[in-house]
């Protein structure tokens, strides 16, 4: 007779006041195990549960009979082994305590669609297989005939080879009729990568190797590699992985952006192959469900991936990676809320891993745990090859004698920079951290402004579809030819974005090939890995683009670096905004001279004495840090306090103005020694997707003091069914 087991089952809804297990029977002839999932009645629904919890009981209609409420059954078990290892089980208990947030939606981060604990997941792609032709015996040559010998000649070399790859059906036919091989279904990848051009294995300059003996001799366990744009950070991270791969342990390299992975993926590909898997947002979902159950299996040894890769179910992890750890892409932003380094932490003392993070300009919060010995600081102050940093100009856009007559967007001195750089068959980079045309469409007649309908901000224009675009909902509707107010046809264009940059530089120079990087290019996916291909092997001239380009990114070949509007960030009422500024200027900057030809950057700023633009320019980390370190102090923000968010939403003004101030005083009542509350206050975009928004903030020294009140206090606050209301602790946006 089959076991009767007590399951404990999360359901596929998100809500708050379902984030608890339900009890569930099974009795059927597999043993389930935690991590599974199974398909569950819940309300009249058929639903997707993920098992947490298992029991075995002995009477189970006594059990029936002493439960308040009748225990069903499940409907159907759909794995067979966990999806989720027992780490990454531990860290979504921990992770919803500490978050606030639900598990399912934890376990839906951490998933690829096909796995999804959801009905969805029942609709996304399964495996794939392919025919394989394996070779079991040889054949009496002599007693084949021309025709069979030519094939036999072809495949004699191989084990094994895909039925797709033999054009001849006959031929296939024959080597199974003569018992010469077997067909076997194997499963098929249907990632198919390209990597890119990397140069080979180089070596280890005399600082690169002095930073790998301090990892490989120190008793610490985690680090910030601090390095100057071009000091060979990434020839360190690839050492400290074959030491590790040698140990027969696993690797997880973390980059900020999509646009980033295909190149630290080649690298790690021309190291280590087909051991090598891929994770991020810009897979198809039947490409993320192979590239997971591939690192599920033990079949690779490196992870290269963006934020969600965090959660790659490794096992026997001896080293992460995390590049470019200042970036704020690392944070979710909605929920669930989580920040890939905060991950990294908890992994790697799970494991009891080495975890190194590097940056040219690490964030504050990092760069002060490193200053006080809780990371050890390690630096590369010197770029390969004793390049000089590249030599920066700062240009004053108030100044009109520094305007260009053909297009005041440019100084006259970053038009010269380009014509020179053509003119010498060397590359450039734009930096417009703005994407679209126009940042917004203006009536000259009545001043009427086109904005959101969803978020009441102002619409973006964007010149290749003749459309107006939100840059936060993504909300899309045509270019009408009148204004809708006044019915005047005078419609004006005020600001510019990367589409008006390239537009502008095809009528300067006709001849130069010039490209766009930027969100809206790299919605289709595999546009960012072509255009930086075409860049690379130098068949683009210039590359305009967002923050994509600012990043990462080896080109030997580019010598000079514009930026425009660079004093952009600055205007932005936020703590972080100087941080910002700072770190995306130092990091585009040193784009160039990575070669052999000295580099330039050209500054185009309305804030030419502002410190984090000098500072930026001259990649001056250390006076900025020392700088803004004062600034955070004075007014009490990270990393000289914690922060926690309070964001409220409801389709009634109203009454979301009314629960924010009850809130308010609650949370000011019962914090009052332990965390500063500010607020209610009204983020921008006030109207967003539909609904009114309102922010509380919590300035706090010590989240264990902080924590069991917030328990106490969340689950009430789940209980106002027109107002929700989302905690984020951490936010980078506040």
């Amino acid at each position: 007779m089959n076991k009767t087991y007590l399951l404990e089952v999360f359901i596929e809804h998100q809500l708050q006041q379902l984030n608890r297990p339900f009890t569930y029977t099974y009795q059927g002839s597999l043993i389930p195990e935690k991590g599974i999932r199974v398909k569950v009645p819940f309300r009249q629904q058929s639903l997707i549960g993920y098992v947490t919890g298992i029991n075995v009981i002995e009477d189970i209609n006594a059990y029936q009979a002493s439960s308040p409420y009748p225990i069903l059954n499940i409907t159907e078990i759909l794995d067979e082994k966990p999806i989720l290892s027992a780490e990454l089980l531990l860290l979504v208990d921990e992770l919803a305590a500490q978050q606030f947030s639900s598990k399912i939606g934890l376990l839906q981060a951490m998933l690829p669609p096909s796995l999804f604990p959801s009905k969805q997941s029942q609709r996304s792609p399964k495996v794939a297989y392919e025919d394989w032709l394996i070779f079991t015996n040889e054949p009496v040559i002599a007693k084949l005939n021309a025709k069979q010998k030519n094939w036999w000649i072809s495949v004699k070399d191989n084990k094994k080879i895909r039925t797709h790859d033999i054009k001849s059906k006959a031929a296939i036919q024959f080597f199974l009729d003569q018992g010469l091989a077997k067909i076997e279904k194997v499963e098929k990848r249907r990632f198919d990568f390209k990597p890119l051009k990397v140069e080979a294995k180089p070596i280890l300059s005399m600082d690169q190797q002095e930073v790998v003996n301090q990892i490989n001799l120190s008793s610490q366990k985690i680090f910030l590699l601090e390095g100057v744009t071009g000091s060979g950070k990434t020839e360190v991270y690839l050492t400290l992985s074959e030491q590790v791969i040698k140990e027969n342990k696993t690797v997880l390299m973390i980059v900020p952006e999509i646009a980033l992975t295909p190149i630290m993926m080649s690298y790690y590909h021309q190291r280590f192959g087909e051991k090598v898997a891929i994770l991020h947002s810009g897979l198809t979902p039947a490409e993320k469900f192979d590239e997971y159950r591939r690192i599920l299996r033990g079949e690779v040894f490196v992870v290269v991936g963006a934020r969600s890769a965090i959660f790659a179910p490794l096992k026997n992890l001896g080293l992460i990676l995390l590049d470019e750890e200042h970036s704020e892409t690392y944070k979710q932003d909605n929920s669930p809320y989580y920040h890939a380094r905060e991950i990294a932490l908890w992994r790697r003392q799970f494991h009891n891993c080495q975890l190194v993070m590097g940056s040219a300009t690490p964030s504050l919060e990092t760069r002060a745990r490193a200053q006080k010995g809780i990371y050890q600081h390690l630096r590369l102050s010197k770029r390969i090859f004793e390049q000089s940093l590249p030599k920066t100009t700062i240009v004053d856009m108030n100044q009109t004698q520094n305007l260009s007559g053909f297009d005041s967007i440019f100084s006259q001195r970053l038009l010269d920079g380009i014509q020179l750089r053509l003119q010498q068959k060397e590359q450039v980079i734009l930096l417009v951290n703005r994407r679209g045309y126009a940042q917004s469409i203006v009536c000259r007649q009545c001043e009427f402004r086109f904005t959101c309908p969803s978020c009441q901000v102002s619409l973006a224009y964007h010149a290749q579809i003749n459309s107006l675009k939100c840059h936060y909902c993504d909300h899309l509707e045509s270019l009408p030819h009148q204004c809708p107010s006044c019915q005047g046809q005078q419609l004006m264009k005020e600001g510019f974005g990367t589409e008006k940059v390239v537009s502008s530089l095809q009528r300067l120079y006709p001849e130069a090939i010039i490209a766009r990087l930027d969100t809206d290019m790299a919605s289709v996916r595999s546009n960012p890995t072509q255009i930086l291909k075409k860049f690379q092997d130098k068949q683009i001239d210039i590359l305009v683009g967002t923050q994509m380009v600012a990043k990462g990114h080896d080109f030997p070949n580019v010598t000079l670096v514009g930026v425009m509007l660079a004093d952009l960030g600055l205007h932005v009422p936020h703590y972080r905004a100087t941080e910002r500024t700072f770190q995306l200027i130092a990091q585009v900057v040193g784009r160039t001279g990575r070669g052999f030809q000295p580099g330039e950057a050209i500054i185009q700023t309305t804030m030419p004495n502002h410190y984090a633009i000098q500072l930026g320019a001259k990649q001056d980390y250390a006076s900025f840090y020392n700088q803004e370190m004062k600034e955070r102090k004075l007014r009490q923000y990270p990393p000289f306090t914690f922060l926690a968010r309070f964001e409220l939403t409801s389709k009634d003004q109203n009454l979301l103005d009314e629960v924010a101030l009850e809130l308010t005083q609650s949370l000011k009542n019962q914090l009052e020694q332990i965390a500063e509350v500010i607020g209610p206050n009204i983020p921008y975009p006030e109207f967003f997707a539909g609904v009114f928004r309102r922010r509380i903030l919590l300035k706090y020294k010590k989240y264990q003091l902080l924590q069991p009140i917030l328990q106490t206090i969340y689950p009430l606050l789940l209980t106002k069914k027109t107002v929700k209301i989302l905690l984020n602790i951490d936010p980078y946006d506040i």
